[in-house]
């Protein structure tokens, strides 16, 4: 688990916010049948937006569905991905190296941010 630096503040995400990126999200995505969130912080996400596109929720990856995280940080663990799969995060920072295809918010501090299935 990647833990924050000690000079980062900690800005606490609500509910409220959330849903509102996810109604974002659900306003962008196009082209998906399927919806699989990466563990642990795209699960919640995965099952937000899979019950907002009417789309189910899978374990495993196929062709078209869309893979969802919370955040797009470093872009270390989007690389990972074997594209050509569409990916949705709710954050992406300014300079991750993964760039989504469908982004609630983009970011352009390095605070530390904490989801609330985090606390």
């Amino acid at each position: 688990m990647v833990k924050p630096k000690p000079n980062q503040e900690k800005i606490i995400v609500r509910w409220a916010e959330i849903d509102l990126l996810i109604d974002v999200l659900t306003n962008q995505i196009i082209g998906v049948d399927s919806v699989y969130g990466i563990p642990r912080g795209g699960l919640v996400p995965a099952v937000m937006l899979s019950h907002r596109l009417g789309l189910p929720l899978v374990q495993k990856i196929g062709k078209n569905t869309l893979i969802v995280d919370d955040i797009s940080d470093s872009g270390k663990t989007l690389n990972k991905l074997n594209k050509p799969n569409k990916v949705a995060v709710l954050m992406q920072r300014k300079n991750t190296e993964f760039k989504c295809d469908f982004v609630g918010k983009h970011i352009d501090h390095e605070d530390w941010l904490v989801f609330p299935w985090e606390t």
